[in-house]
């Protein structure tokens, strides 16, 4: 106990530049006036009371709760006739939660609270959820009590699992005005009547930019909410949240967290596709039965190369509307180790490969303005993810050049998301595999044409392991799914007399992906993304086959997503590629590139 005043005492209490533990009680009948200033620290260890209580450039420690920190019994009040805070702070504990999880509270009791105190609200494990009602109450006025706006605010916005907490003065239905609440979801307003003759405000969703941090101005207490409050969703849906909201519509507060962390899962299943590539991005257009026919047999050495550079600009299905912009670049290299016929009339290939990828990319997305009036679009963050693979691949070739490719390969990632208030390492590792087929054709169309149809079916599963962000595990998940290609490939052959071989090329390709949607938890909050989308391809590009030993090659190609998928994407890209071969044999690598998410 620090002080106690019973009836009929009056008693002053004056603290400057002290450091206080204990609890103060004021009898009935009694008069208790606290003044804490210069600095004052009162830890609060129990129920307190007080006839007045003014804090100025003092703080107030409410102690840690006891017991079980889901029950109220663990949790402290200080009751005040009157509570004035001059640049004051005011530390309670909190388990942030849904509609009526416990807190510390200052209760108000008769009186006035004025002034500006900052609440700092310490969460007890509170794995969060989102608010249907008044959401949790940590300032309370009774008996005729009234609190000044501006009285009470937040350093920043509250995080406790998918969801964000602000500060709310009054209930989402009008009620107890003068009583503060935490809530992790807003009421949308009624849309502004525009008087005749003047120029309608802008909408709510604003273009791509840097904001402050969340929470840092003046939290939305003078929202006048609607008389009939419509529940929000319990959870976090694939679609994102209409353009207009729903007036009276409660919505989630979201932060920068939702966008930034959610792609982490896209952008490594297409870093994972990129390394994979196809036959032709690997080995070119020289390898073919005829000539894998003159190489010699068993133990070879012909290495082949590539340089990949890919702009970026994603879009993705998810509540937080994310959307990534920037550069994929990476190296590949091979080494074919083996060549031989199992059939006859058949040839075969095997070797293996390294490659290096880097996507370092900005995210754009949804959060709640600083008002917890509407979302808005900003800039939430940045992702940049290094890859490193490996792989085998086995070649078959048949009588008039069919071939069917098989390849495995593993890749590591590890690299970070980043907001503006967090930072979240990423780490996890994925396995692919690719059966592709292809037949070439020959068409009376001048320069050796001959057009290839193909198709390809890729396998592929990209696990990251959970890592705290410096607020809460994040978990992006494990993802497992199918991409499917089907194109057609026209290619002309010119040989030039001093021995050059030129070879330009078209192609088209429908991909399509399936099943590989991703779900990151945040707590135990889990916001999904879905990654089902039909894409279209068009590339063009030439090999040039410089010596017996040597081949170049360049594309550059466009992708972008058919409307009415679950994901729409735009990427250009350029590769360049080549090969180096030794002795005897003869071969020419080359490669092209495709992007697929």
């Amino acid at each position: 106990m620090l002080l106690s005043t019973q009836a009929p005492s009056v008693t002053t209490f004056d603290a400057g530049q002290s450091t206080l533990s204990g609890a103060i009680t004021t009898g009935a009948g009694s008069t208790n006036n606290v003044t804490l200033h210069d600095g004052s620290v009162w830890t609060v260890t129990g129920n307190s009371s007080a006839t007045t209580l003014v804090s100025n450039a003092s703080t107030i420690v409410f102690a840690a709760p006891t017991g079980d920190v889901t029950q109220a019994a663990g949790y402290k009040t200080i009751t005040a006739g009157s509570y004035s805070g001059t640049s004051a702070l005011m530390q309670i504990n909190t388990y942030l939660g849904g509609d009526g999880s416990p807190s510390d509270r200052l209760i108000v009791n008769g009186g006035t609270a004025t002034g500006a105190t900052t609440l700092v609200v310490h969460n007890t494990t509170g794995p969060g959820a989102m608010t249907q009602a008044d959401g949790i109450q940590v300032v309370q006025t009774i008996n005729g009590a009234t609190g000044a706006s501006g009285a009470f605010s937040l350093p920043q916005r509250l995080r406790a699992g998918a969801y964000y907490y602000d500060l709310f003065r009054g209930s989402i239905t009008g009620g107890s005005p003068n009583d503060w609440f935490l809530r992790s979801a807003f009421v949308a307003p009624p849309p502004l009547v525009v008087p005749p003759g003047t120029v309608e405000p802008p909408g709510t969703t604003q273009p791509p930019g840097t904001t402050t941090p969340p929470g840092t101005t003046t939290p939305p207490s003078e929202t006048i909410p609607p008389a009939e409050v419509k529940p929000g969703p319990p959870s976090f849906a694939e679609d994102p949240p209409p353009a207009e909201l729903v007036p009276g519509q409660l919505y989630p507060i979201v932060g920068p967290e939702l966008a930034t962390y959610g792609v982490i899962q896209p952008i490594a299943r297409q870093m994972g596709v990129t390394m994979l590539g196809t036959l032709h991005e690997r080995i070119g257009d020289t390898l073919t039965s005829q000539n894998v026919a003159a190489d010699r047999e068993g133990w070879v050495d012909s290495a082949w190369g590539r340089i990949i550079a890919q702009q970026i600009d994603n879009r993705y299905r998810a509540y937080a509307n994310p959307e990534t912009g920037g550069q994929l670049l990476g190296l590949q290299a091979g080494l074919d180790l083996w060549r031989g016929s199992l059939w006859p009339g058949h040839r075969d290939v095997a070797g293996l490969y390294f490659a290096y990828g880097n996507s370092n990319v900005s995210v754009d997305g949804l959060v709640t303005n600083a008002a917890a009036t509407a979302y808005e679009m900003t800039r939430t963050g940045r992702l940049n993810l290094n890859a490193y693979s490996g792989g085998a691949y086995w070649t078959h070739y048949g009588p008039g050049g069919w071939y069917l490719d098989a390849v495995f390969q593993g890749t590591a990632y590890d690299g970070e998301a980043t907001t503006q208030t967090s930072t979240l390492p990423a780490n996890g590792h994925g396995f692919i595999t690719s059966l592709e087929g292809g037949y070439p054709i020959p068409l009376p169309l001048g320069a050796s044409f001959i057009l290839e149809p193909q198709m390809q079916l890729i396998w592929q599963r990209v696990d990251f392991s959970a890592r705290s962000d410096g607020t809460e595990p994040i978990d992006p998940g494990t993802t497992t799914g199918l991409t499917g290609r089907i194109g057609v490939r026209g290619q002309w052959t010119i040989e030039r007399t001093d021995g050059e071989v030129w070879q330009p090329y078209a192609r088209a390709n429908l991909w399509r992906d399936w099943g590989g949607d991703a779900t990151t938890l945040f707590g135990n909050d889990a916001v999904p993304l879905a990654e089902e989308a039909t894409r279209l391809e068009f590339a063009g590009g030439i090999t040039a086959k410089i010596s017996r030993r040597m081949s170049l090659y360049a594309q550059a190609g466009y992708q972008f997503a058919l409307g009415g998928t679950d994901g729409d994407d735009v990427r250009a890209y350029r590769v360049i590629s080549a090969c180096v071969t030794r002795g005897d044999v003869v071969s020419a690598c080359t490669g092209d590139k495709h992007e697929n998410s």
